[in-house]
């Protein structure tokens, strides 16, 4: 059988519920190169609505009650802007003020701008900002020294757009921690835990020492990142059975009690014990797990059928 023929790809080149061009801006040029265009309201036609409340017409068939207009100029970000100083300058008072966001929409109203250009803009300075003055190298020694690693989280809680944190977040993520290193960072954190927020994602590497986890969880620090943790498995042992987060528990069975060389009898047990309280978290997320032995899954699923029945 012949395959029909390729019908010719047209674009959508006006937005009919579109009056201004701020609301499509973006997606308009990233993804249909500025070719669509808003429509503008022809006063001398008579009302607006009429095109709108007889949907599926074009503005030709309402009597030329709307007609497309030519969209804003466009800088290379895909952000309508016909004044790059200004930009620059917009930027610069949005950074600099104790409210950024509502900052960004008071220049954005004021110069008829898009609101979310106005932010955009100001994200992604303050993004470059960060990765040029927030090096693994000075992320590195702040972590040794505890007036360094002060002054960095100033600095990084200064920073209103959260730019500066989000770039500390990725750098602890990825670049190469000693062990020693993460507990000395923590060691010259206060030690009421008011700003473990900051370093939390060292708490998720493999090299984060296995005590400092547990001094963690007797203080009940970052409890509820460590819950989230992979292992190891005596620990999420014992956090699920001080704290009832659903993510120890479901780590557990998923990735130790299902595993293949895994007693199944041990695995239902463990279903015995935690399912009055995790049953639901259990039957939702078995559905989606990979690499589960799928009669490993079934067993599961029948021991958390049994138990519904004995309890109804």
């Amino acid at each position: 059988m012949a395959a029909p023929p390729a019908l010719p790809h047209v674009g959508l080149r006006w937005h009919y519920r579109c009056r201004e061009e701020e609301p499509i801006a973006f997606s308009n040029h990233a993804m249909r190169e500025g070719a669509c265009s808003p429509l503008a309201r022809c006063e001398a036609h008579g009302p607006a609505s009429a095109a709108m409340d007889r949907g599926g017409r074009t503005p030709r068939d309402e009597g030329g009650l709307w007609e497309a207009r030519p969209n804003s100029p466009y800088n290379g970000d895909g952000m309508a802007t016909e004044d790059p100083p200004l930009r620059e300058q917009l930027v610069v008072q949005v950074l600099r003020a104790d409210d950024p966001r509502a900052c960004a929409r008071e220049l954005a109203d004021t110069h008829r701008l898009p609101p979310a250009a106005v932010w955009q803009w100001s994200v992604e300075h303050a993004r470059r900002r960060a990765a040029e003055h927030l090096t693994p190298a000075e992320v590195d020694g702040a972590l040794r020294d505890e007036a360094g690693l002060r002054a960095l989280l100033v600095v990084v809680e200064g920073d209103r757009t959260q730019a500066m944190a989000n770039r500390l977040h990725e750098l602890l993520r990825t670049m190469p921690v000693e062990p020693s290193v993460i507990t000395t960072a923590f060691a010259n954190l206060p030690d009421d835990g008011s700003l473990d927020h900051h370093l939390e994602a060292l708490l998720f590497r493999e090299a984060c020492p296995v005590d400092l986890l547990e001094q963690f969880i007797e203080r009940e620090r970052s409890v509820t990142t460590i819950a989230h943790r992979a292992g190891p498995r005596h620990l999420l042992e014992r956090v699920r059975r001080v704290y009832a987060f659903d993510e120890p528990v479901l780590t557990l069975l998923r990735d130790y009690y299902l595993a293949p060389d895994e007693p199944l009898d041990a695995a239902l047990r463990f279903i015995d014990e935690v399912a009055p309280r995790f049953a639901d978290a259990i039957e939702h997320n078995l559905a989606y797990w990979k690499g589960v032995p799928p009669e490993r899954r079934d067993a599961v699923q029948a021991r958390l059928d049994m138990l519904r029945s004995r309890g109804a």
